[in-house]
């Protein structure tokens, strides 16, 4: 049995409807206090959540589906793999949480916090996570293909070997990351931050749009570019015109 446009504004409460049926349809959970919550299963279709509080919850099949989290708090949540879809979790909280193997799909995660939590292994695809700072989270493994990071801070991840697809770096940290013989298609690196640790050795970049792209300052032996790319980067870095004939 689904539940279907209810309040819900504690963990008390919210269990024992969790006895009667793991669904909720066009539920309102804004605000409420859920900290320390267990479920087996959870699954919330078209809800509310803003600015609700699931620290700690345990919970191995957590399923999100359309909903709004703005602001929520998953601190220290062990929710791996579990499915979030087609939400908008702006400035969400999910430090120190758990979300090895979890999707993230279509989502929005603008501003939201991922301190010291582990997306290992996760699928991050169609997700925008502007100006969102990886500095402390596990990323090892995660699918990354139409992902925005714009703004975001993503030094020190690894993307080695990769095929990027679709992937918005945009004024991007992109200090210390290592893009070694990975595949740009579609791609954008407009006005990104690197640094003498950022390695783009070997990779292909002819897939990607670059604009200042500071290839002089990284590691960029054995990289491939197009004649164009290559015009645009001698112009950014040196000023020079590459002219025809």
């Amino acid at each position: 049995m689904a539940h279907r446009g209810i309040t819900v504004t504690n963990a008390d409460e919210l269990a024992g409807l969790l006895r009667e049926g793991i669904s909720f349809v066009d539920c309102t959970f804004d605000g409420g206090s859920f900290v320390g919550l267990s479920s087996d299963v959870l699954e919330l279709t078209d809800c509310s959540l803003q600015d609700a509080d699931f620290s700690q919850l345990v919970c191995g099949e957590l399923r999100i589906l359309r909903c709004d989290l703005q602001r929520a708090e998953f601190y220290r949540a062990d929710i791996k793999e579990s499915h979030f879809s087609d939400s908008n979790c702006g400035s969400a909280r999910f430090r120190n949480a758990k979300m090895n193997l979890s999707r993230l799909i279509d989502c929005d995660f603008s501003l939201s916090s991922f301190d010291g939590a582990s997306l290992f292994g996760g699928d991050l695809t169609g997700s925008r996570f502007r100006a969102v700072s990886f500095g402390t989270t596990n990323m090892d493994g995660a699918t990354v293909d139409r992902v925005s990071f714009v703004m975001a801070s993503v030094a020190h991840k690894s993307f080695r070997k990769q095929r990027l697809t679709g992937v918005d770096f945009s004024e991007a940290d992109l200090s210390g990351c290592d893009f070694t013989d990975a595949v740009f298609e579609d791609c954008r690196i407009e006005n990104a931050v690197v640094s003498p640790e950022t390695s783009f050795a070997g990779g292909d970049l002819r897939g990607a749009r670059l604009s200042n792209l500071r290839l002089d300052v990284a590691r960029a032996a054995g990289a491939v570019i197009s004649q164009s790319q290559a015009g645009g980067f001698l112009q950014d870095a040196y000023g020079v015109l590459v002219g025809e004939g």
